[in-house]
């Protein structure tokens, strides 16, 4: 959940309205003809997939009339805490997907500027994909959110942890319930007309069956402009704004960040000496700034990565335990060595795990990014901003089980859906999560499962948060190896302690734009 799969940040914290300045970031106006249509297709691709996100979350309110009713409430009553807890963890998704899609809307605001027609025309189209899938959610959303009144009482509670500040529904409400931006989606009607439809045919149909809800439900109707005036206005609010995002960068999952671009907190000495301390089994856990890593997922920490080392070290660390001797054999591989039984089940698997990458380093460690489930070097993958390391308390047949196990998905697509239901596609806590399943004749490892949006998943955040409750009991699953923590004001990612560590799960979302992710003094 990040980077080659991580992408870009922002703020969701709706009451602040200044956005920090852009760096790094080359305007849309600005692109040549090639980059322009890479940047449109990436855009086009996340569009597509907030669109279907934001879907199965209405869907999922439909399908939860005990958390949203369908009709009017009428009698007062008391939302129980299992049940807010359910409701604001949904909020928060829905926040992160219209962040997302505003940090798309707000790029392509400028597609007026763009001097290729044919260019303009599609920045157009996606920033107003991005406009009405948002303009119509949020119709709809509220007009279902507003048949208990104990929701907006929920929905304006500040929760911290899940980076929703005080208000932020009335806030919401605000905006979508409001005639400029009922006036915006005309002057856009206006010029989509003009420019004739889209090129990309699934976009054109989700741009005129989005367009066609909103009018439906009687939202922009009554008023009247000249195309003119359309253009004028539309040049003129090119810089509103509502969502105060560090914006301008709209890859989906990409590698642009828009802020100290090329750098992370975390240097390569630091990864080095970081180096030495691992063994083959751990699991890292890493968060990078300024991008919108894992949209709809909440908390501090949004990846997690399986520490497979080199062929030598694993060797070695196996070579002298009878354990892992006795079940390589049990596997089928005679010589009992965890390597040949790797080179003979996934041999395609492990060719790829022994080549050098561009880096000039070979790989150490196993994640699931947006390419899929692959094999990445600790210099590239630990180039984060705050990285902790855990060591699993398991025997190390255990530990070559669970590398054998996580060998088993390479490959695999990554997991959009976020649906640990199937095992064709992953997401990054899904591998640490099955590689280290408890079997009958393995202890493993584990984790929390937590229902956001209906579904089942195991956030890395309630990973840590789990680590804090087990630890110093009999019930502890892991050891703490190490933690850098990652102080944007200094430019630095510094050595915490445990007690640092068990307590970041407990950070907002967008730390970084609190006085000690800036790099004050922790508490």
């Amino acid at each position: 959940m990040r980077r080659v799969f991580s992408s870009y940040c922002v703020m969701v914290v709706l009451s602040v309205s200044a956005c920090a300045p852009r760096v790094g970031v080359t305007p849309v106006h600005k692109l040549d003809s090639v980059v322009l249509e890479d940047r449109v297709e990436a855009d086009r691709t996340a569009l597509e997939r907030y669109h279907r996100a934001l879907v199965d979350l209405k869907k999922f309110m439909d399908d939860s009339p005990e958390l949203f009713p369908v009709a009017r409430v009428s009698a007062d009553h008391v939302v129980s805490y299992g049940q807010r807890i359910r409701i604001l963890n949904a909020w928060q998704r829905v926040m992160d997907y219209f962040i997302a899609l505003e940090s798309i809307r707000q790029y392509h605001n400028g597609f007026w500027r763009v001097s290729d027609k044919k260019g303009q025309k599609a920045s157009f189209f996606v920033m107003y994909g991005a406009f009405l899938t948002q303009y119509r959610f949020a119709l709809a959303l509220i007009a279902h959110i507003e048949n208990d009144p104990a929701l907006d009482v929920v929905l304006n509670e500040k929760a911290p942890q899940l980076g929703l500040p005080e208000d932020s529904y009335s806030h919401f409400k605000l905006h979508y319930l409001n005639v400029a931006i009922a006036s915006r989606f005309a002057w856009f009607e206006l010029i989509r007309k003009d420019l004739g439809r889209s090129a990309d045919a699934p976009l054109a149909v989700r741009v005129e069956g989005d367009a066609g809800h909103i009018w439906g439900m009687g939202k922009g109707q009554g008023i009247k402009l000249t195309l003119t005036n359309a253009w004028d206005m539309v040049k003129q609010g090119g810089k509103a704004t509502w969502l105060p995002i560090q914006a301008g960068v709209s890859e989906w999952m990409g590698d642009t960040k828009v802020w100290r671009p090329g750098r992370s907190l975390i240097t390569p000495d630091q990864i080095a000496a970081e180096a030495l301390k691992l063994q083959p089994g751990d699991v890292l856990f890493q968060r990078r700034e300024w991008y919108l890593s894992n949209v709809g997922l909440p908390g501090f920490w949004p990846h997690t990565v399986v520490y497979i080392s080199t062929p030598e070290k694993r060797q070695s660390y196996f070579r002298d335990d009878a354990g892992t001797l006795t079940w390589v054999k049990s596997m089928g591989e005679p010589s009992g060595d965890l390597e040949e039984l790797l080179k003979q089940r996934f041999p395609e698997h492990y060719t790829d795990s022994l080549q050098q990458r561009p880096d000039g380093h070979l790989p150490r460690c196993l994640e699931a990014v947006s390419e899929g489930v692959v094999f990445t070097t600790l210099e590239h993958s630990a180039a984060c901003d705050s990285m902790a390391v855990l060591r699993p308390r398991l025997e190390r047949r255990e530990i070559a089980r669970a590398i054998f196990v996580a060998f088993s998905y390479a490959g695999r697509p990554y997991d959009f859906d976020f649906n640990m239901a199937t095992d064709d596609s992953l997401v990054c806590t899904e591998l640490i999560f099955k590689a280290y399943e408890p079997t009958r004749d393995f202890r493993g490892l584990k984790f929390p499962l937590v229902k956001v949006a209906g579904r089942l998943i195991t956030p890395a955040n309630a990973m840590v948060k789990q680590y804090e409750e087990e630890r110093n009991t009999p019930f502890q699953q892991l050891d703490f190896v190490s933690f850098l923590d990652g102080q944007e004001g200094k430019r630095l990612a510094v050595q915490r302690t445990e007690d640092a560590f068990c307590d970041s799960w407990k950070r907002p979302k967008w730390y970084v734009w609190t006085g000690r992710g800036r790099g004050a003094e922790p508490k």
